[in-house]
Order: C-alpha cells, then sequence, then structure tokens
C-alpha cells in the first residue's frame, strides 16, 4: 500500500527550522529527524562559500497527532545557473484529528497568531464535522477537521 507524505519545501536557509519551530507550538508536532546539509553536499551543490550550514535543514520529519510531514529548506536559487528558482503550485494541508478536545486546541493557537490568515472560522460543517482552514505565516494552507461520531 503507498503511503502519502506532504513534503514542505520552505522559502530561504532556516526557512524549515522556523516552520518546525511554529507548528510545534501551534500543533503540538513532534520532531523525529532532521538532518542539515554539509559542506561536501555543498560543494557538490555548487553553494556559495558563505552558505549558512548549521542552520539548514536538508530534510526533516515531523509528526502532527501521529501524521508525519517531511520539510526542507529551498535551495534552488542557489548553485547552477540552468536550475531556475522554483515555483510551486497551490497546496493545501488537510488535518484529520481524532477528537475535538484537538481540533479546539488547535484552533485557539491558531486564533492567537499573529501572521495567520483565517480564510474559514472553526464551525460546525454540513458534513458533520468541525472544520477550519487557514493560511500560516509560512505561506502554507492548512485545513483542520473534526468528524463528529455518528450517533
Amino acid at each position: 500500500m503507498a503511503k502519502t507524505i506532504p513534503y514542505l519545501v520552505m522559502k530561504g536557509v532556516g526557512g524549515a527550522k522556523k516552520a518546525i519551530k511554529l507548528y510545534k507550538s501551534v500543533f503540538g508536532a513532534k520532531l523525529i529527524d532532521t538532518m542539515k546539509y554539509n559542506e561536501k553536499i555543498g560543494k557538490q551543490m555548487g553553494f556559495p562559500d558563505d552558505f549558512d550550514y548549521e542552520n539548514s535543514t536538508m530534510h526533516a520529519e515531523i509528526e502532527i497527532d501521529g501524521a508525519p510531514i517531511y520539510l526542507a529548506d529551498d535551495t534552488s536559487g542557489f548553485g547552477d545557473e540552468k536550475t531556475p528558482r522554483r515555483s510551486f503550485g497551490k497546496v493545501e494541508i488537510m488535518l484529520s484529528v481524532d477528537s475535538k478536545e484537538k481540533f479546539d486546541e488547535i484552533w485557539k493557537n491558531v486564533s492567537i497568531r499573529r501572521g495567520f490568515v483565517v480564510l474559514l472560522p472553526a464551525q460546525k460543517t454540513f458534513w458533520g464535522a468541525w472544520f477550519c482552514r487557514f493560511i500560516d505565516s509560512k505561506k502554507i494552507a492548512w485545513q483542520i477537521n473534526y468528524t463528529i461520531p455518528q450517533k
């Protein structure tokens, strides 16, 4: 069976680190693994001599309520001039939580954050769920859903 894992490529060196910190505070994310770029890889990829290896993220994995998400810094602007800066399509992450308490906790954290844009406030929906939608300060769009158990 195949498994889909969102991979967030964050703007600039240090972007993934900042996103991980944010997602820990908003979602209670747990850091599972992280790898930095090193000079050997940087040389192969054509990074400049002053590249900030210490704050870089080549790959990281977090979990939000058991769901894996991968992150990395976007380094496409370094090195080979034939490789253009990336331009991506629109993607939203749907996080389906298994309790109303978890939904409320996330919504509370979202509602107090500066730099977040609420697209749809927390509300009970016609499809039998609590739902909200927002864009975080890293420009990632999220949908949070809690399906109300049928009686």
